[in-house]
């Protein structure tokens, strides 16, 4: 009896085997068929994608166009005002950090009348080329009136030091008008 039971549970086996592998062959033949569906399908939807990016994107040129264009300078035009008023912010927010007493001597210097005089005089009297030469010729100058008044036996004279600064000064500034003037010459 064992042997029948036996027999009958693999005849059973092999029956079913037989029947899952006819419908695993049938439902591998259905997602085959699925899959070459859905490939057709995504072929065209992505062909019908790309029409509709090419019919809304920009085309190149106009891109480049449109990118010429936003490299135009905006036209701002900078007043005495303007500078004025970026001036006077930055001068404040500086004298802020400062100490109590460098702060009222920067309000005392920048003053208006006071500021006027120290650019005029620092394009005018406080020349670099006339106080270079007006030191040095000073300095040499009173060397050698020193010198030759020592073995002389003479006195030296103080007041001489600022006559000889003043006729350094003169020549420096002689001298870099003729520099000024022939390097504008040359320029054109």
């Amino acid at each position: 009896m064992s042997e029948k039971l036996h027999n009958q549970s693999q005849e059973h086996i092999k029956s079913h085997e037989a029947h899952s592998s006819d419908h695993e062959k049938k439902h591998l033949k259905d997602l085959h068929e699925k899959a070459k569906n859905a490939h057709e399908i995504s072929q065209d939807s992505i062909d019908a994608i790309k029409d509709s990016i090419d019919r809304t994107a920009l085309k190149s040129e106009d891109y480049q166009l449109a990118e010429k264009e936003t490299k135009q300078p905006h036209s701002v035009t900078i007043t005495k005002h303007i500078k004025h008023d970026a001036y006077k912010k930055v001068l404040r927010k500086t004298q802020k950090q400062l100490s109590t007493t460098d702060r009222a001597f920067s309000k005392i210097i920048h003053r208006p009348a006071i500021e006027k005089a120290s650019d005029i005089g620092s394009k005018t009297v406080a020349r670099p080329s006339g106080i270079l030469f007006g030191g040095v010729g000073a300095f040499i100058g009173s060397l050698v009136v020193f010198i030759i008044s020592k073995r002389s036996g003479f006195t030296y004279n103080y007041i001489l030091f600022v006559l000889i600064f003043i006729c350094g000064y003169m020549m420096g500034l002689l001298i870099e008008l003729v520099y000024r003037l022939l390097t504008i010459k040359k320029n054109n």
